[in-house]
């Protein structure tokens, strides 16, 4: 039995969440309540796009996405 959880860091705020989530990282933003157009998610130096699969083995970085004139 695996009772690892997936860690979510938010870099903005500096916080920390583990979670159990399996499927696909659009379904965790959802299930999060996070605009995916306001951030960018990181695992293992990689970017990651919202059909990615995720696992709890996971550790995720969340990014905020900066725009500027």
């Amino acid at each position: 039995m695996n009772l690892k959880k997936m860690e979510i860091y938010f870099t903005r705020t500096k916080d920390k969440k583990e979670i159990d989530f399996r499927g696909r990282l659009e379904e965790l933003l959802k299930k999060e309540g996070i605009n995916p157009a306001t951030i960018i998610i990181v695992r293992e130096n990689t970017v990651l796009t919202l059909d990615s699969k995720l696992s709890n083995n996971d550790r995720l970085i969340v990014l905020p996405v900066i725009s500027g004139g």
